[in-house]
This record gives C-alpha cells, structure tokens and sequence, in this order.
C-alpha cells in the first residue's frame, strides 16, 4: 500500500483491512454477484452511496441521497423525494432519472442476479418519474417494509442507483465492468489490484458543496488484503492497518500490548459491540436429506450457542434470543418471537435432535447414523481467512460429529 500512495502521507491516509483476495478488480458490476463481492472494496463504503440508512440504535430510516418518502394506504404504492444538489464524481446530476433508469434495469433483465436485484424485481410491478427530484413505485403487493428492505442498507445490502449517462451505453447490463466507476461519494476510484484497491478524496464532493455533511479528512483511502489473523494482528501492531476485520480476544489484546493506538468498540472485556449480521449455518435445502424441516429442526436442537460463545467466541458475546441483532429498536420484535415460543435454546439438546434423526428413519451404526447403506454426513463452507467463522464452524463439526452426524 505505501509503494502505491507516496504522494500522499502515511497520516492522510486510512487503511482498512480486507478478509479476502479481490476477484476480478477491474469489474464494478454488483448486479450480478449477489455476495457483494464486486463493491465490498471501497464502492460500497466510500464510492457509492445509498437512499437510506438504516439506524439500528433508533429504528429509523435516515435519508442520505434520498430525504423522505410516503405511502398511500394500502401500501401498494411508495414515493421518494430526492435530495437537491446531489452530483456523480463526472460531475453530472443524480435525479430522478438516473432511479428510473436503474429500476427499469433491474425489471426488464432477469440475468441481473444480484439478490438486491431480485428483490426489488419481486416487488415492484413499475417505477415513473413524477419530477427531477420525485419518484413513484408501483408494487405488486402491499408492502410496509418496501424502503428498508430495498434502499435501506440494512447489514449490508442495498439496491444502488447507477449513473444513467454511463450505464445506458452498455451494450450488455450483464457483462457491463463499469470500469472506472462512477458514483457519489466523498471518494473517488484511483486503482485495484488482487490485494488492494485505493480511493482518493473528491475535493468537491457533492455532500461538502451543499453544507450536508463535512468533508472526510483522509485523503486517501486503501483496502488492503491482510491475509488472515496473523498477518493482520501484525500490520495492527506495526500501524501498517487501521481497522482490522474480525479478531479473537487474544489476539486483540496481544495487539494492544504492542500498539497502545489500538482500540474496541469497549476499553475493556468483552470489546465487542451486537453485530447486526447475524452468524448462522446455511442449509441448502434443495438436497437429501436436508430438504426435510425435521432434519434442520434435529440440527438445530444439536448446536449449543453457549459453548460456541464460551470457546469460539472466547466469552466476548452472548447467544441471541433470536436471528435479530439485540438492538434496543429490534425488542418489540424479539419479545414477540419468545413469546410466540420460537425463542433460540442457548444451550443443546442433543437427545431431543437424535429423537427427530431417528424419527426420519436413520439409525446409529457405531460413530455415526446410517440410513438404506448410506451415511449421514454434511460438508460446510466456511471463509477460511476469518478466524472467528473457522473457530465456529469447528465447533458446529464437533457437534455435529458427537452427535452422530459425520459433518466436514
């Protein structure tokens, strides 16, 4: 990073840490990669900017490209008012056009398969222009969480405009690289390899011209491929790396022992603030014998949350009550789930999940259950280059082993 950006000094400039290897860095094209991958170094954070954000602290949608929006009553129908002033990084105006345009994308071309893609294509029937600056949706069906769910960001994802001017030249939308990328946040695309990709600062970034927000202070900006927890503990420790993905609480406090710069969400144990991603085991359910419900149910009573936590986690988190992030906006919607009887177990119950197994036909033959001669195994995926995702999913497999399935 530093033989990349020697006009620019070492305290202009902020690194953050990237957990894998950039696929294909000269394509920006995210509507069809529905992992993110095209836009989770630098587009999706500094470059391209959403309608909405979602404040999980408040439950409330904040308006960033857009300033509010309204429905009609029976929720069929939502309009967005655009920000005034807003410009992509050429200088021409984000409006109304540059949405319809987008939308219109995404419904007329089902190769498009980003998830944030098919979402919207699912629930918008047609968009129209109103004026510059106003937007109305048609759905298909009501739907009270349209905006969230599409332009709101959430834990990730969220359906981005793209600039018409550029996109209406492709030829093709799905094998368009969008190379360089246009957008309208405070940085600007300067280069990307395998390992790295770097932004500069946009002097004239619409967000400073019209007094919405300060202008950010790095004048430059890196996404760096660390390499796994070791080699990032270390760029940590060398201020070679100013924010880390994922760490365990060893390795954090063994950082901090080397560099007193180096800080958590907490000053002390557990560090750690509620992410809202939730950390779950994806089941495909298209496959024997993980197509039946009774078999997810039977895996689900064999997980134990709490040693996961004590041992994966080191103790540095707790086990959700449910799938939702334990915000103080979210507890009209998890006491409604306890209290509806579909609250998460924090401990296992392994013999209720066998009871299930066996109740589908399969048998315990030594190690592990069998059923017409075959054995009942699993294979899970994990991204090796995170250390918290590895320690859990070593868990997950032991398990699982001692519970008498032969999982990998």
């Amino acid at each position: 990073a530093a033989a990349t950006a020697q006009d620019v000094p070492r305290e202009d400039t902020v690194i953050f840490d990237l957990d894998r290897t950039i696929r294909d860095p000269e394509n920006f094209n995210w509507m069809t990669d529905g992992t993110g991958i095209r836009r989770m170094h630098g587009a999706h954070q500094v470059m391209w900017e959403p309608l909405f954000i979602l404040n999980y602290g408040t439950g409330e949608l904040d308006p960033w490209l857009a300033t509010g929006f309204e429905a009609n009553d029976d929720l069929t129908e939502f309009t967005i008012t655009l920000r005034e002033g807003v410009t992509w990084s050429d200088g021409e105006a984000f409006d109304a056009d540059d949405v319809v345009f987008t939308v219109n994308m995404a419904l007329e071309n089902e190769e498009l398969t980003a998830r944030e893609v098919a979402t919207l294509r699912g629930q918008v029937a047609s968009v129209e222009k109103v004026d510059d600056r106003t937007v109305r949706f048609t759905l298909n069906a009501p739907n009270p969480r349209f905006v969230v769910e599409n332009f709101g960001v959430r834990t990730f994802g969220s359906f981005l405009i793209m600039p018409e001017h550029v996109w209406s030249q492709a030829e093709d939308p799905a094998t368009f690289t969008f190379y360089p990328p246009v957008g309208t946040g405070p940085y600007t695309f300067e280069s990307a390899a395998s390992n790295r990709a770097i932004c500069s600062l946009d002097e004239s970034w619409w967000g400073a011209e019209t007094g919405f927000m300060d202008l950010p202070e790095p004048q430059r900006v890196v996404f760096l491929e660390s390499g796994g927890e070791e080699s990032r503990a270390q760029l940590m420790a060398t201020n070679q790396l100013d924010a880390a993905q994922n760490l365990s609480v060893g390795t954090f406090e063994a950082i901090r022992a080397q560099n007193p710069h180096a800080m958590a969400w907490y000053p002390d144990y557990p560090y750690a603030v509620a992410d809202p991603c939730a950390r779950q085991l994806e089941i495909n359910t298209t496959v024997a014998p993980w197509d039946s419900p009774v078999m997810r149910r039977a895996v689900a009573h064999i997980i134990d949350r709490t040693q996961i936590v004590n041992i994966a986690a080191e103790g540095a988190t707790t086990p959700s009550v449910t799938m939702f992030a334990q915000y103080g906006s979210m507890a009209p919607f998890i006491d409604a789930v306890v209290e509806a009887g579909h609250g998460l177990p924090a401990t296992a119950d392994v013999e209720a999940g066998q009871a299930l197994i066996e109740a589908e036909g399969w048998v315990r033959d030594g190690d592990y259950y069998t059923k017409d001669g075959e054995t009942l195994s699993v294979e899970i995926h994990v991204n090796s280059a995170s250390t918290e995702y590895t320690r859990t999913i070593d868990m997950v497999v032991e398990q699982l082993q001692r519970a008498g399935i032969d999982a990998r």
